[in-house]
């Protein structure tokens, strides 16, 4: 009787990590406009438009990136898996740039609806957003990073 109680227990452990981990808030999906050609993006060109190292889309136009502000969980894994760096590094960055001169950062909204509105009005905008967050496709295009 033991055995078959713990034996219960543990499936309902089980289940409840991958419950946890399908519906994990860091996870996220990178949005731009449904008129925005673009489809597939490099990781590596991605963390350039955000750190703005590279400011124009393929067809010569400005991008737009929208960031997270850093308490979020999906701007913590959004850094890590892009920029390969800690959202404090990227402050640093960012406060270094500011002070040299060079570069502003892009806006940090606290509300990730508040993304998708700005990707939905500006074709040249790329943001991000968790992975579960339900959006229009027929005005948000995801897109697929290549590494």
């Amino acid at each position: 009787m033991k055995k078959v109680l713990l034996l219960f227990i543990s499936i309902g452990l089980l289940s409840l990590v991958a419950m946890l981990l399908a519906n994990d808030k860091g996870a996220y999906k990178v949005i731009v406009n449904a008129a925005n050609p673009t489809s597939v993006i490099s990781r590596e060109k991605l963390s350039k438009f955000f750190l703005k190292k590279l400011t124009k889309w393929d067809n010569g136009r400005e991008v737009h990136p929208i960031d997270l502000v850093d308490n979020s969980r999906v701007r913590k894994t959004f850094t890590k898996k892009i920029h390969k760096k800690r959202v404090w590094n990227i402050r640093a960055y960012w406060q270094n740039q500011i002070f040299t001169g060079r570069r502003v950062p892009p806006p940090e909204l606290t509300n990730e609806k508040d993304v998708v509105m700005i990707v939905e009005k500006d074709n040249l905008a790329i943001g991000y957003v968790s992975a579960s967050l339900s959006i229009d496709s027929s005005k948000i295009k995801v897109l697929t990073i290549k590494e």
